[in-house]
């Protein structure tokens, strides 16, 4: 257990506010994790690292399943989970309930003899999100996916410029991420203005990291001069898929 890391922690101020700033009761985990002992992390760490490793063999027990009833032969083996945990990264956050690393990325293996022989035992750095999976699914059993749906095939060649995310905790605004391999945006808004179609003048508050400089999400570049060109292509690309977005929900009108 003693090789067990503990996070580092940075300055509150430095880190808020921020679109998750009051929500998951920030205030009574900080009370006392702020001053837990070494060990105590570690064996919070370490229970949370048991929970994966046993999921791990429940998995592996439904695979060996699987197998005694011979369905590995033909099928398609989806692994992910719904969002990650802080584990008191970022000033003692704790669980999801925003849009950092550790919440937001997930687990996500494809395997079985679905996945075309060239696919298998690799790592695909393509961006990939949940809503992806239904139209994974879909193309192997032959049934079409309507167009108009978010989601691609992940076994197919379309590449997505970036990855989306929200987050509606809040009683008025909600915060919506626009992910690259480089960079992310997050941009806090009315949830009023969602069924329009927002604008860039709707933003309430904006967070820019650089995920190969700052993977631990500690330094807020939106208004950083140097970097106005790349919040100004994230934003642009964000509130565009937020009208889509907005056009897909919207009822047609009547005839």
């Amino acid at each position: 257990m003693d090789k067990i890391p503990v996070p580092e922690q940075p300055a509150r101020d430095q880190v808020e506010p921020c679109h998750a700033t009051d929500l998951n009761r920030e205030s009574m985990y900080r009370d006392f994790w702020s001053k837990a002992s070494k060990e105590q992390w570690q064996q919070m760490i370490l229970r949370y690292w048991a929970n994966c490793s046993w999921i791990d063999s429940m998995f592996g027990r439904v695979i060996k399943r699987l197998q005694t009833k011979g369905l590995l032969d033909h099928c398609l083996i989806v692994f992910v989970s719904d969002h990650g945990e802080m584990l008191g990264q970022r000033y003692y956050r704790f669980n999801k309930y925003c849009l950092f690393e550790s919440s937001v990325r997930v687990p996500m293996i494809l395997g079985g003899t679905a996945v075309p022989r060239s696919r298998r035992d690799t790592v695909d750095h393509r961006p990939a999100e949940l809503v992806d999976v239904l139209p994974t699914v879909l193309k192997v059993a032959g049934i079409e996916h309507d167009p108009g749906k978010p989601g691609r095939d992940l076994l197919g060649p379309v590449v997505k410029s970036a990855t989306f995310c929200e987050l509606h905790n809040h009683p008025k605004t909600a915060a919506y991420m626009w992910r690259n391999k480089d960079y992310k945006l997050i941009l806090s808004m009315p949830k009023s203005r969602l069924a329009d179609g927002f604008s860039p003048g709707d933003v309430v508050s904006g967070e820019l990291y650089d995920l190969n400089e700052d993977p631990q999400e500690w330094n807020n570049l939106f208004d950083d001069r140097k970097h106005a060109a790349v919040r100004r292509k994230m934003s642009r690309e964000l509130i565009d898929h937020l009208r889509k977005y907005a056009r897909r929900q919207r009822p047609p009108a009547p005839a």
